[in-house]
């Protein structure tokens, strides 16, 4: 895995390149958004000049924990039983 600011890219064993992002804040939506999109791939072109010219084989939106310290969450929550 490479990162460039929050983007990063990571080789798959068949030779397409996954591109993504690791945190969007701002946006809660699952569907794909073909300006994040586009983002993505002119972040990643800091690292691959020419992935910008790449075909998009598809497109994934997922959620992950945040927890508003930024801090890792670690044992479990005293929240849940």
């Amino acid at each position: 895995m490479v990162g460039h600011g929050s983007t990063y890219l990571v080789p798959r064993a068949d030779g397409r390149t996954r591109v993504g992002a690791t945190e969007c804040r701002d946006d809660h939506s699952i569907e794909p958004d073909r300006g994040r999109i586009e983002e993505l791939l002119k972040s990643a072109s800091g690292l691959v000049p020419t992935i910008d010219r790449s075909a998009v084989s598809g497109v994934d939106v997922g959620f992950r924990p945040w927890v508003g310290d930024g801090a890792p969450i670690l044992g479990p929550d005293p929240e849940v039983e």
